[in-house]
């Protein structure tokens, strides 16, 4: 459900108590029947939680969906109508989708906000030659958007995005920044996370391949990790990041069909900045180079209460 639909403004009125009881019954009806409704229902009232946390002097990024800060009243504050809609979306979810939404007060609250959900179907997508210069664009070496090619189907929408391989090395790269500036901070009490997900495919069958997935944090802005990244090996990079995590794949001959890899990151609060990299080649230097292709590329943004352990003290008595 893309934030054109009209049913957003339905879940608007509804929230703000402006909706007449024929659309209140409309938006009872489309979450009983339509379950990707349902879903994005559940996303929405997590970015309200996310938007009335953040701090009220800072602008959410683009992409969100837009609305004046003042009139957020945030998921507890929703008219009753509204709220019951609400919970019978949580009573048709698992336990684990409510808790997406809002935790018992005791644990505090959970956010769960979308940074990133990319599946390269706009075409205006903007391909930045070598690694990012600004947040909200991809960066790389011959990198294009693409429909089928032969039975490479992309797992998301009709496009994916071709790396073509590179000449001087063995990975081709697809890099994306993201500012966090204006996103949900910790509490002292909390932990807040990125979770990036990204599937790969080879061009060809019969080769062993190489998917790499990494994410670095950083205190600067957008504008200043180029000079961090570009050309600094990943195991000298612990200086210049807060924090940084990586997950690696090697595939055997035999493989095939979409590999998705995914990987979370502590996001501190002094973080500003997150670079997502995604890279792919053949594993062998000496096979033949070929395309490879991306999609359907996410990042959350997670913040939950930080588990604490309890320790249990027994006292031991002698038997009578």
């Amino acid at each position: 459900m893309n934030t054109n639909d009209p049913r957003y403004e339905l879940i608007r009125r509804c929230r703000d108590g402006d909706a007449s009881q024929e659309e209140r019954s409309q938006l009872e009806a489309l979450l009983r029947s339509d379950r990707s409704f349902r879903e994005a229902y559940v996303r929405y009232a997590n970015l309200d939680v996310a938007l009335s946390a953040a701090p009220k002097s800072r602008e959410m990024p683009p992409g969100a969906p837009a609305e004046s800060a003042p009139s957020r009243k945030g998921w507890l504050s929703w008219r009753p109508l509204t709220a019951a809609a609400a919970g019978m979306v949580l009573g048709l979810f698992c336990a684990g989708a409510a808790w997406a939404v809002v935790r018992p007060q005791q644990a505090g609250p959970q956010i769960n906000v979308a940074l990133l959900e990319e599946s390269f179907e706009s075409p205006k997508t903007h391909w930045q030659q070598g690694f990012p210069t600004q947040a909200g664009i991809w960066g790389g070496e011959r990198v294009r958007g693409v429909g089928t090619q032969s039975e490479i189907v992309p797992i998301d929408g009709g496009v994916m995005a071709e790396l073509a391989p590179a000449e001087g090395t063995t990975l081709s790269y697809l890099d994306r920044i993201i500012d966090l500036r204006g996103y949900p901070q910790p509490e002292a009490h909390e932990r807040r996370q990125i979770e990036v997900t990204a599937s790969f495919h080879a061009a060809a069958p019969g080769f062993k391949e190489r998917y790499t997935l990494r994410i670095a944090t950083f205190g600067e802005g957008p504008a200043e990790i180029q000079s961090k990244w570009v050309n600094v090996p990943w195991r000298e990079m612990d200086g210049g990041t807060l924090t940084l995590s990586k997950r690696g794949l090697s595939t055997l001959a035999d493989s095939s069909g979409w590999q998705t890899l995914s990987v979370v990151v502590e996001a501190p609060a002094d973080a500003t900045s997150i670079v997502i990299s995604l890279a792919a080649g053949r594993l062998e230097s000496s096979a033949p180079k070929a395309p490879h292709y991306l999609d359907h590329v996410q990042a959350r943004l997670l913040i939950s209460p930080r588990t604490t352990h309890l320790r249990r003290r027994f006292r031991w008595a002698a038997p009578p």
